[in-house]
C-alpha cells in the first residue's frame, strides 16, 4: 500500500500471472525465482513510467497513472521485458494477463475502491497471459498517441458481469509481441447462437419488418407455414436484426427442436440453449427464469414435432418477463399470448427485373460452378421453374442441385414433365406441400437403390451421422453414394460439432426419409444396427473418457442418436446390452445435467431387467441426487453381480461408491485402497481419480491432514495433464478444504480464485455455490465477517433453489466460522446478515465474490 494517492480522472492498469497457482503447485522453488524476475521487471516498467503502485497483488499488480498513455507504455515495456527475460526451464515464461481502464477515483484509506476499479478487475477477467486489453475510454484517449507499429484491435462490446451495459474491449498489438488469442473469457451464459448460413439471403424485406413489428409489441411470435418454406431461415435473419435495431446485450439463443424426441425434452433443450444446467431437484423452468434477468430472445426452430410441449413455453414466459420468444412451426401452439406471422413463399413473378426466388436460384447455380444468362431463353427457363415450385426455397434447393448435370432449359422441361406426373397424387394435402413433396419425389428419382437407402437410413440420426455411424448401420462403404446425396443437395455436412463431421438432413427430408424407411420394411434393421454401433464402441469410447476430456463433448454432440437407440433398445428387449453399454460411459453420465436423463430411462427398464449393470446405473443416479440409502443398496446388489459375472473394473467402480458410502472411515480407507490398487494395475485414468479423491476424504475424517494433503495435490497435478477444465477446478476446490484443515489461508484462498472462475465460466450452480462458500469461509477466518456472511446466504438460497445439499467436508467448515461468529456476535445480527445475502441473485453473488477475490 501507499500513503498518497492521485484522485479524480486517472488510468488503471491490474495485471496477473496466469496459472500461477498451478506453476506454484508444481515447481514451488523455481516458481520463487521467475516470481521474482516478474516482480522486477514489471514493477520496473511501472516505476519507469511514472505509474503508482497501489497494491502488489502477490502474482500481478494495481497500479494508478496519471496518463493514459504512460500506462500503455508501461504495459508494452512490461510484456516486452517478460517475453524477452530468461526463464527457469521448470515454469517457462511467465504469461501476465493485463487490463488498462481509464475512470474516475477517489482514495480510501490507501486503497480505490468503486466502479473504476470493478471495470478493470473484470477486464482483467476477459484477458488471456500475454495479452493486454483496453476499456474505450483508455482507447479513445491513446488510439492516437502510440508507438510507430502498435495499433488496437476492435473485440467488441464484451458483458462484464455486474455492468448493465456492454463494454467495448479492445487489443495492443505491437511487434514481438503476441497478437492472436483466443476470444476473450466472457463470463456471462453459454447461450448457443444463431446458425450462420454461408448462403445468401434473398428477399423476405416486408416479412422482416412485419416480425420486427410484431416482436416489439409481442413476446411470443409464431412464424407458420409450410415445409420448406423458408421459415427457420427467415426467424434467423428476424433475430439478429431485431437484437441489432434494440441494442440487446444479450445475444438470441437458438433451440433447435429437430433433435428433441418428445414434449418432455423441450424444457431440457431450452436450457441448453440459454447456458442453464439442469440441478439438483430444481424446476428447469424456474432454473431457467432465474438465470434471464435482462431481455432475452429465445428462437424455438420446428416446434411442431414437440406440439404437446406448449405448455412449457407458456410456463416460461410466465416465470420470465424478460424472455421473448420467437417460434417456427407447421401448426399453432394455441397459447395465450401468441401472434401468428403466416410465411408464404418467395415472390417468384412479382414484376421485378428479378424476383427473390429468381435471385435465389441464380445465386444457388453460381455456387455450383454454373453461370446462367439473366436474359433470353436461360431467363425464361429460370424464371419458369421458380414459377413451377412455386416460389419455395427448398424446392428450389433441390433443383438447382442439377443444374451442373443439364442445361437449364432441359431442366426446366424435365421438371414440368415429372412433376406433372407426380403432383397428381396425395391430393389431399396443401398445395405447397403437394410441391415440396412432389420435388423430393423428383429428386429422388435420381438416385439408385443403394443411394435411396442411404437417404432413408439418415432418418435414424437426429443428431447427424458420423461417416463411422453411417458404414455401420449400411454395413458397407458409403462415401460415393453419401457425395452423391450431398451434391444434391438431399443432405448437408456440418463440421461444427466437435468430433468427426456430421452428415445432416433438413427436417422435412428426414420425416419423409423416415417415411421411406419405414414404408420399405428397413426400420428394424436399421435401428438394430445403430444398438450395435453402441454396444460395440462403449468400451473404446469409456477409454477415451479416462484420459481425454474432448471425449465427453463428442458424446454430448451425438447424445440424441444414444438417447434414440436407447429407447429403441429399452422397447425391443435390449436392454441388459444397452445397460452394460452405458455403464461404460458412467464418467459422461456422471455429469449433473445428465443424471435426471440417465434416471429417467433406468426408471423405464428397472422392473424388465436383472441385470447388475441397470443396478449400477441406478444406484450411480441415486448417488447424484443424494440418496445415498438407495445408492448404496442398490451398488451393493451390483456389485455381487458383478463378481458373478467377472467385470472387475465395473466390480471396483462399484466398490469405490460404496467405500465413499461407508459410515465407517476406516472401512471407508481398507475399501478405497483395495480400488485403488486395482485401478492402479490397469493404468485407469479418471477410475482412478475418483477413489483417491474419496480417500482423502476420509483421511480427513480420521485426522490425516498431510496425506489428504498429498493426495489432493497428485490430482490436481493429474487433472491439469489430462487437460480436464471441470476436474482442474474441482481439484482445486477439493484441495482448498484440505488446506483450510491445515490452517494454511492463503493457499486455500489462491485455489479456491482459480477454482471459482472456471466455475462461474462453466455456470453451474452447484460450483459456484461451493466455490463461493469457500471464499466466505476464508473472508471470515480473516476478520471479514459482514461480507462472509452476505456470501453464505447467498449461498444457502442457490442451495434451497436447487434442492441439493453441500458436500460433507465442507460442511463442517462452515458450521465451524458460524459457530465462531455465533460466540462473538449478537444472534439477530448475523441472522440479519444471513438473509442479506439470501436476497442477492446469483450475478450479484459473484460480483461480491469477485469483489473479495480483488481485496485478497
Amino acid at each position: 500500500m501507499v500513503s498518497q494517492l492521485p484522485s479524480g480522472t486517472v488510468t488503471l492498469l491490474f495485471t496477473d500471472i496466469e496459472g500461477s497457482s498451478a506453476l506454484w503447485d508444481a515447481h514451488r522453488g523455481a516458481m520463487a525465482i521467475s516470481l521474482r524476475q516478474h516482480h522486477q521487471i514489471v514493477r520496473g516498467s511501472i516505476e519507469s513510467h511514472r505509474g503508482t503502485i497501489v497494491k502488489d497483488k502477490g502474482d500481478g499488480f494495481f497500479a494508478v497513472f496519471g496518463d493514459a498513455t504512460n500506462a500503455v507504455e508501461a504495459a508494452l515495456d512490461s510484456q516486452h521485458g517478460l517475453r524477452s527475460a530468461d526463464w527457469p526451464p521448470e515454469t517457462g515464461e511467465l504469461l501476465v494477463r493485463m487490463a488498462i481502464h481509464t475512470g474516475h477515483v477517489d482514495p480510501e484509506g490507501g486503497d480505490y475502491h468503486g466502479p473504476a476499479v470493478n471495470k478493470v478487475a473484470r477486464l482483467e477477467g476477459l484477458a488471456h497471459g500475454g495479452q493486454i486489453v483496453l476499456s474505450e475510454s483508455t482507447t479513445v484517449l491513446v488510439r492516437d498517441a502510440l508507438r510507430n507499429g502498435v495499433s488496437v484491435v476492435d473485440l467488441g462490446p464484451q458483458r462484464l458481469r455486474g455492468l448493465e451495459r456492454p463494454e467495448r474491449v479492445h487489443q495492443l498489438v505491437a511487434p514481438n509481441l503476441r497478437s492472436e488469442f483466443p476470444p476473450p473469457r466472457s463470463p456471462g451464459r453459454a447461450t448457443v447462437a444463431l446458425p450462420d448460413f454461408p448462403t445468401s439471403f434473398f428477399g423476405r424485406t416486408a416479412d422482416m419488418e412485419q416480425i420486427a413489428l410484431m416482436l416489439d409489441t409481442n413476446r411470443i411470435v409464431t412464424l407458420l407455414g409450410a415445409g420448406g418454406i423458408g421459415k427457420t431461415r427467415l426467424a434467423v435473419e428476424a433475430a439478429a436484426a431485431s437484437t441489432a435495431t434494440r441494442d440487446q446485450r444479450t445475444e438470441p439463443a437458438w433451440a433447435d427442436l429437430t433433435s428433441v424426441s418428445g414434449a418432455d425434452e423441450v424444457a431440457g433443450a431450452i436450457a441448453y440453449a440459454l447456458g442453464v444446467h439442469p440441478e439438483g431437484t430444481a424446476s428447469l423452468i424456474n432454473l431457467i427464469a432465474d438465470a434471464i434477468s435482462e431481455p432475452q430472445l429465445l428462437v424455438l426452430d420446428n416446434f411442431e414435432h414437440v406440439q404437446d410441449a406448449a405448455p412449457v413455453v407458456a410456463e416460461l414466459l410466465a416465470a420470465a418477463p424478460s424472455a421473448r420468444v420467437l417460434v417456427t412451426s407447421r401448426t399453432p401452439l394455441r397459447i395465450r399470448g401468441e401472434q401468428i406471422y403466416e410465411v408464404g413463399p418467395l415472390a417468384a413473378d412479382d414484376g421485378e427485373q428479378t424476383p427473390a426466388a429468381v435471385a435465389l436460384f441464380y445465386d444457388r447455380a453460381a455456387s455450383h460452378g454454373v453461370t446462367l444468362a439473366v436474359e433470353g431463353p436461360e431467363a425464361e427457363a429460370v424464371r419458369a421453374i421458380c414459377r413451377r415450385l412455386g416460389g419455395l426455397p427448398l424446392a428450389i434447393e433441390l433443383v438447382v442441385a442439377r443444374i451442373r448435370l443439364m442445361d437449364v432449359r432441359e431442366l426446366s422441361a424435365q421438371l414440368e414433365r415429372s412433376l406433372d406426373i407426380l403432383g397428381s397424387g396425395a391430393a389431399d394435402l396443401p398445395p405447397r406441400q403437394r410441391t415440396i413433396r412432389s420435388t423430393i419425389d423428383w429428386s429422388l428419382q435420381a438416385l439408385t437403390g443403394s443411394q435411396r437407402l442411404l437417404f432413408a437410413q439418415l432418418s435414424v440420426f437426429p443428431a447427424g451421422a458420423t461417416l463411422e455411424q453411417l458404414e455401420w448401420v449400411s454395413q458397407r462403404n458409403v462415401l460415393d453414394d453419401l457425395t452423391t446425396l450431398v451434391d444434391n443437395s438431399l443432405v448437408h455436412v456440418d463440421k461444427t460439432n466437435p468430433g468427426p463431421t456430421r452428415y445432416r438432413q433438413l427436417v422435412l427430408l428426414r420425416d419423409y426419409a423416415a417415411e421411406i424407411l419405414r414404408a420399405e420394411d428397413h426400420e428394424q434393421e436399421t435401428m438394430s444396427s445403430l444398438v450395435d454401433f453402441y454396444l460395440a464402441t462403449a468400451p473404446t469410447m469409456g477409454l477415451r473418457l479416462q484420459h481425454d476430456g474432448s471425449a465427453e463433448k463428442e458424446i454430448r454432440a451425438d447424445h440424441s442418436n444414444m438417447a434414440w437407440a436407447m429407447r429403441w433398445a429399452a422397447d425391443h428387449e435390449r436392454i441388459d446390452e444397452m445397460a452394460e453399454a452405458q455403464s461404460q460411459l458412467w464418467i459422461y453420465w456422471f455429469n449433473g445435467d445428465l443424471a435426471e436423463r440417465g434416471a429417467q430411462w433406468v426408471q423405464k427398464v428397472d422392473g424388465n431387467s436383472t441385470s447388475p449393470y441397470v443396478d449400477w446405473l441406478a444406484g450411480l443416479f441415486s448417488f447424484q441426487a443424494g440418496d445415498y440409502a438407495d445408492s448404496a443398496s442398490r451398488l451393493t446388489v451390483a456389485a455381487t453381480g458383478f463378481k458373478t459375472v467377472g467385470d472387475l473394473r465395473m466390480l471396483a467402480v462399484a466398490r469405490t461408491f460404496l467405500g465413499m458410502l461407508s459410515e465407517d472411515p476406516e472401512e471407508g480407507v481398507a475399501i478405497l485402497e483395495e480400488v485403488i490398487g486395482y485401478f492402479e494395475s490397469v493404468n485407469a485414468g479418471v477410475d482412478l481419480l475418483l477413489p483417491r479423491l474419496f480417500i482423502s476424504g476420509k483421511y480427513i475424517e480420521l485426522g490425516d491432514v498431510s496425506s489428504a494433503l498429498d493426495t489432493r495435490r497428485d490430482l490436481l497435478a493429474w487433472s491439469r495433464e489430462t487437460n480436464y477444465p471441470v476436474m482442474i477446478a474441482w481439484s482445486r476446490w477439493n484441495l482448498a478444504l484440505a488446506l483450510l484443515a491445515s490452517g494454511d489461508i492463503e493457499a486455500a484462498a489462491a485455489q479456491t480464485h482459480e477454482a471459482f472462475d472456471q466455475m462461474v465460466f462453466d455456470g453451474y450452480l452447484e460450483g459456484i455455490a461451493s466455490g463461493a462458500e469457500v471464499i466466505a469461509i476464508i473472508e471470515i477466518d480473516r476478520g471479514r465477517t459482514e461480507r462472509g456472511l452476505h456470501i453464505l446466504g447467498a449461498c444457502e438460497s442457490i442451495w434451497e433453489s436447487i434442492g441439493t445439499v453441500r458436500w460433507p467436508e465442507a460442511e463442517f467448515h462452515v458450521k465451524r466460522v458460524l459457530e465462531a461468529v455465533r460466540r462473538e456476535a449478537d444472534a439477530a445480527q448475523l441472522a440479519v446478515h444471513l438473509e442479506a445475502g439470501r436476497q442477492m441473485s446469483t450475478a450479484e453473488l459473484i460480483d461480491l465474490v469477485q469483489s473479495a477475490l480483488v481485496a485478497q
